[in-house]
């Protein structure tokens, strides 16, 4: 095709009418369009949402393991409570979760457990143990401790849509529950 054919052809294809008779227009209008438009990214920039917060709650979990697991004891019978929040695992894993999740919005932290977790030489696991274990029981040579944080939230959407039901993650808040390990660095602080 030569040039001027191939302009005469599109110049044809777009002056012809492709309407029906039966009044179908309608289809083509572009407030039709914008309602369609809106009504499937509203759902998709809910969903958009329920995985960035999770992923701020599974970063919160990874850096409260992280940071409890260099704590010197697991739990503290002291009886002042800013020291076994400074030096204990429970205390520096609340505290770590707690900053990064209270400032967020849309994000509700229910529930949190920390753990200890022995894992042996031949691979096998016991626990979790949420509460000290016995010094007797503690054996550097052969077994691995892990710290286990265990966090509870409910994230929330950033829209409502009521008309589509109860959709967890969509319409409804989202329940999720997220845990994270280390090795503890000072198993001798896992005793009673």
């Amino acid at each position: 095709m030569r040039k001027s054919s191939r302009q005469s052809f599109y110049r044809a294809l777009l002056k012809t009418n492709i309407r029906y008779g039966n009044g179908r227009t309608y289809l083509d209008s572009p407030q039709l369009l914008l309602c369609v438009f809106l009504l499937l990214s509203g759902p998709l920039i809910n969903l958009a949402t329920i995985a960035v917060r999770s992923l701020i709650v599974l970063n919160a979990t990874n850096q409260a393991a992280r940071q409890a697991s260099h704590a010197l004891c697991f739990q503290s019978s002291a009886p002042w409570k800013s020291v076994a929040e400074k030096l204990c695992a429970i205390g520096i894993a609340n505290k770590v979760l707690d900053d990064d999740l209270s400032t967020r919005a849309g994000i509700k932290k229910h529930d949190t457990a920390v753990a200890i977790v022995v894992k042996n030489a031949n691979g096998s696991e016991s626990g979790p143990f949420y509460s000290p274990l016995k010094s007797a029981d503690i054996d550097v040579f052969t077994k691995i401790y892990y710290l286990q944080v265990d966090v509870l939230a409910v994230i929330d959407p950033l829209f409502s849509y009521p008309m589509l039901g109860e959709i967890p993650g969509l319409t409804s808040p989202y329940t999720i529950k997220l845990s994270a390990r280390n090795v503890f660095e000072h198993p001798q602080g896992l005793a009673e």
